[in-house]
Parts: structure tokens; sequence; C-alpha cells
């Protein structure tokens, strides 16, 4: 959390963290949607045999739809890529636009 706390802090207003671990949407997700941070977070998985997970942090609002699925306990949308994605080449292959309002 102090890690989370401090990217939080410098980072600017819609700027954006990326976080690839082999941590577990069930794992990271309390973590990084505790509700003192004010960030949307989108996921997706890659790898064969063991699985890594590349989430994207946006700071600023969440989104409605995503304080609703945290009340649910479901993972949020990922408008990422759902192909599995062969090498490391999954960074230059993987989208990050700045969302519209």
């Amino acid at each position: 959390m102090a890690t989370l706390d401090g990217v939080h802090r410098v980072l600017k207003p819609d700027g954006i963290f990326i976080s690839i671990t082999f941590g577990q949407p069930h794992f990271r997700r309390p973590l990084f949607m505790d509700p003192k941070f004010n960030w949307s977070m989108e996921y997706n998985t890659f790898g064969d045999g063991f699985h890594y997970f590349f989430y994207i942090l946006r700071k600023g609002k969440r989104r409605i739809e995503e304080k609703e699925e945290d009340e649910k306990h479901k993972d949020p949308p990922m408008n990422m890529y759902q192909d599995e994605l062969e090498g490391e080449d999954y960074l230059f292959r993987t989208s990050i636009d700045a969302e519209e309002d």
C-alpha cells in the first residue's frame, strides 16, 4: 500500500500507472480499488502456463459502472486485447488511449 500511496500522490490527473505482476485480480483488486484512490482499473492476462497480469490504473474519478462493480465485487470490463500474446511484445500491442468523458 505504501507504494500505491506514493504512486497515487505523484501521478498527475489523468496519469497512467502500469503494473505487471503475477498477482491475480482477486488479490490485487482490493488494493488497487481502495476507496482512498480515485483511479480506474483495467487488466488483462498474458502468458502460457504461468499467467501474469497487466494492470492499467488511470488517475481521475472512477466511472459509475466501476463503483457499482466494486459493490458487487466483480472484475471491471476490459478494453485491452483479449487474445493470448506470444513473446514479450505485449507492451507494443496494448492500447492505452485517453478515455472520453
